[in-house]
């Protein structure tokens, strides 16, 4: 939903369709208890910047804590919002800078 920030950790390809993948079961490779999520108040980072940013900043530290133990240099998608000027783009640069 807007406004959620979430991380989680994938044992495995999610190769299954969307509505399976969501529970976890037949193959969908989410690791349930490696699943954090944060609502930082607003349906657009625009409503909030500073909220939004420092929402970014607790899904890292989750992931750090997640990431314990993996493999080195274990890969990580972040799917952000499609702005790519003014204000998105200032949120995006520092999303990239916080990961």
């Amino acid at each position: 939903p807007p406004g959620l920030l979430a991380v989680h950790l994938l044992r495995e390809p999610l190769l299954a369709p969307p509505h399976v993948t969501v529970s976890g079961r037949s193959g969908g490779g989410l690791a349930g208890e490696d699943s954090w999520a944060t609502y930082y108040g607003a349906a657009s980072p625009k409503a909030d910047p500073v909220a939004y940013t420092a929402c970014v900043s607790a899904v890292r530290a989750a992931l750090q804590a997640m990431l314990a133990g993996t493999p080195p240099h274990t890969p990580v998608v972040i799917n952000a919002f499609g702005w790519v000027k003014g204000l998105g783009l200032d949120l995006l640069q520092a999303v990239v800078e916080l990961f």
